[in-house]
């Protein structure tokens, strides 16, 4: 994991693909549906470097929303993002 904690995108929405979320992709980020309060529309952005939720402002740099989004503490999640980049 480079020292800016971003990770590369593509290792997010293989994530997002994997816990079933659907997105779409709008100008180059992708909008998915906020995990983390009820809604229908896909309020949350992953940039590439960071996600906002414009419904709820659930918001943070990529490491932060792998580890919400899996419910692992910080190693674990930096392992499994290492592993995802070398199945790359």
């Amino acid at each position: 994991i480079p020292e800016n904690r971003n990770i590369p995108i593509d290792i997010i929405i293989d994530i997002v693909e994997k816990l079933n979320i659907p997105y779409q992709v709008a100008g180059g980020n992708y909008s998915i549906l906020c995990p983390f309060h009820d809604e229908f529309k896909g309020s949350m952005v992953i940039y590439d470097n960071h996600y906002h939720c414009f419904g709820c402002g659930e918001h943070g740099d990529s490491i932060a929303l792998v580890r919400k989004l899996l419910g692992l503490p910080f190693n674990e999640t930096v392992e499994l993002i290492n592993l995802i980049g070398q199945e790359k």
